[in-house]
């Protein structure tokens, strides 16, 4: 069986978190990845972190993985 396809916010996510520790992920992996640009997805992953603010304060907002992820994501918001 086929695990369920992520959404693109989790995918623009999911690769923001994995590269947090050394840095943007290179240009040719977001180009291979996304079919965008650098500087559009900095825009995507804003939009991303964003929506996944507002939506996840209400029943994970206690989790303390949910904390880590919200604090890295922050952190990570593009300003």
């Amino acid at each position: 069986m086929t695990p369920p396809r992520l959404s693109l916010d989790d995918e623009i996510l999911d690769l923001a978190v994995m590269w947090l520790p050394i840095g943007d992920p290179p240009a040719d992996k977001i180009k291979r990845d996304f079919g965008v640009e650098p500087a559009e997805y900095r825009v995507r992953l804003a939009r991303a972190i964003d929506r996944y603010l507002q939506t996840s304060n209400t029943e994970a907002a206690a989790r303390l993985d949910r904390f880590f992820e919200t604090s890295m994501l922050t952190a990570l918001r593009p300003k």
